[in-house]
């Protein structure tokens, strides 16, 4: 039974990783739903995933070295970077890690469920929009939670820090002199993000794109819309690099710039192109 089991395990991903697109959205899938995994809804997967790259648009990618990344660079008029777990790393398994540790620092005891579920209604409450405000999470926490808000700041500018094999990459495209530009989903305002790049030691951008700035979200596209819109340049000009699978690659190839997937953890580089 186990070696039956071995051998659709080893026949799965070779079909998955016969082509790398394909590979990491059933990774993605597989993370996304671990708690309530079923062979048959991966298998399942797996053949939506064949049948649409093989009939509605094959999309292939190609693993890259620092090196050749810095060539490919070269092609493209604007260069843009995701933020975190890109630029910048923190310390934690989850983003919500840093609520348990404010929750410790600051004596706070039950701050981090508080915060959770403040920025799950401010969600709620601003569902007409793409994107809230770090401002409109606050609004929903109770006293004495409601107070730390400036301390949630500090501890994000405590914590991060770059990442290494990235900050190479920028700063060799610095040294090109390309147009570069930052792009990030995030509730935290661009002055912060701004103040969280300066102080790793990331400068020379063109400009930053921040969710709870302009009100789009990579996520939806929209706010890739709205760069190609704004910068006034053709979206094959463009090379964006960051982690997230869906809203760094898939919404920013469907609108027609081309991405490259940072796998961190792997070290990998995969860039696809329209």
């Amino acid at each position: 039974m186990q070696k039956t089991q071995r051998a659709m395990k080893n026949l799965y991903w070779k079909l998955a990783d016969y082509n790398m697109y394909i590979g990491i959205q059933c990774r993605e899938y597989q993370k996304r739903h671990r708690d309530h995994f079923m062979i048959i809804m991966k298998w399942w997967f797996l053949c939506k995933c064949l049948v649409k790259n093989q009939f509605v648009g094959k999309h292939k990618g190609s693993y890259l070295t620092e090196e050749e990344i810095l060539k490919k660079v070269k092609e493209y008029e604007i260069i843009s970077f995701d933020v975190f777990d890109t630029l910048l790393i923190r310390p934690y398994d989850k983003p919500t890690d840093l609520f348990y540790e404010l929750e410790q620092k600051c004596d706070m005891h039950g701050f981090a469920i508080k915060r959770i579920e403040a920025e799950r209604k401010a969600r709620q409450k601003y569902k007409a929009y793409e994107e809230i405000n770090l401002k409109q999470i606050y609004e929903m926490m109770e006293s004495p939670f409601n107070q730390l808000q400036r301390q949630e700041i500090e501890l994000e500018k405590e914590i991060v820090e770059p990442n290494k094999s990235i900050k190479n990459i920028y700063d060799e495209i610095i040294k090109m002199k390309k147009r570069l530009i930052i792009t990030s989903d995030m509730y935290l305002s661009k002055d912060i993000i701004r103040s969280l790049l300066q102080v790793n030691g990331y400068n020379g951008y063109e400009d930053i794109f921040v969710s709870s700035d302009v009100g789009f979200t990579k996520n939806s596209g929209n706010m890739y819309s709205y760069i190609i819109k704004k910068m006034d340049e053709d979206p094959q000009n463009y090379l964006h690099i960051g982690d997230n699978f869906y809203s760094d690659g898939n919404a920013c190839w469907k609108c027609g710039m081309n991405y490259l997937y940072v796998d961190s953890k792997k070290g990998d580089y995969i860039i696809f192109e329209n």
